[in-house]
């Protein structure tokens, strides 16, 4: 295991299929695997976003499934 791989975190994430599929063309565009483009746009978004404060997040309502 290299040193930059010790100083990530693991984690499970369930996203939908289509943005899964989005994602896969991305990385697939840019030459990287899923899970480096997925680090890549957490990246790029947690630096747009600015400073942490210490608001939460308004989570997004959950969709009800068809039964």
């Amino acid at each position: 295991m290299s040193t930059d791989d010790q100083d990530k975190q693991a984690i499970t994430i369930r996203v939908r299929r289509e943005a899964y599929d989005h994602i896969r063309r991305l990385a697939d565009s840019e030459k990287r695997s899923i899970t480096k483009q997925i680090e890549w746009l957490i990246e790029r978004a947690a630096a747009q976003a600015g400073p942490a404060t210490l608001e939460p997040v308004a989570a997004q309502p959950e969709v009800a499934s068809p039964a």
